[in-house]
């Protein structure tokens, strides 16, 4: 039941976050072509298996999306920790890291440093003890490593202390 809860809350996340950015005004005139094509979003589903084996989880158990759910804008893929006590999910997405802090799905931001990258822990709100979200800017806009406790499994780390390692792990894979 709690994972399922999780799953939804996930949604919303989501979707909040799309819709602070989807909105948008009309302009009058012709339309002009921009000579700059938007970046395409990083896949985080290509990581190499040697790398999330070195990250600490389990390649056998990938599942993109968010409960078989893919959202535009977002590339999210999702493996289960060989520990046992989380899973882990990256994100990829042209939105900000402003726009993270923004979101009121999340409480306890905090600034702080995973190996090269500079970025965002922040917290699930109602989930506080048992998520841990490190969000960094990259050129296309965002990426966020996830930790998320497993329902009723002791959790022996913070969920910030393994997700700012698991992005220390998976540097060299992310995107600048």
């Amino acid at each position: 039941m709690r994972l399922r809860t999780w799953a939804l809350r996930s949604l919303a996340l989501c979707g909040t976050a799309l819709l602070a950015a989807g909105c948008s005004t009309t302009t009058p005139g012709s339309p002009v072509a921009s000579s700059t094509a938007p970046l395409e979003l990083f896949d985080p589903c290509g990581i190499p298996d040697d790398a999330l084996r070195s990250a600490g989880v389990d390649p056998a158990t990938e599942r993109e999306g968010i409960a078989g759910a893919e959202f535009e804008g977002w590339k999210i893929c999702r493996w289960e920790a060989t520990a046992g006590w989380y899973f882990m999910r990256v994100y990829s997405t042209s939105h900000s890291l402003d726009e993270m802090q923004r979101n009121t799905e999340f409480t306890r931001f905090s600034s702080t440093a995973a190996g090269t990258r500079d970025g965002v822990t922040a917290v699930n709100v109602g989930r506080e003890a048992e998520t841990c979200n490190f969000g960094f800017a990259v050129a296309q806009g965002l990426i966020m490593v996830s930790v998320a406790a497993r329902s009723q499994v002791a959790t022996p780390e913070d969920p910030c202390t393994t997700a700012i390692l698991r992005t220390k792990d998976l540097d060299n894979e992310l995107p600048r």
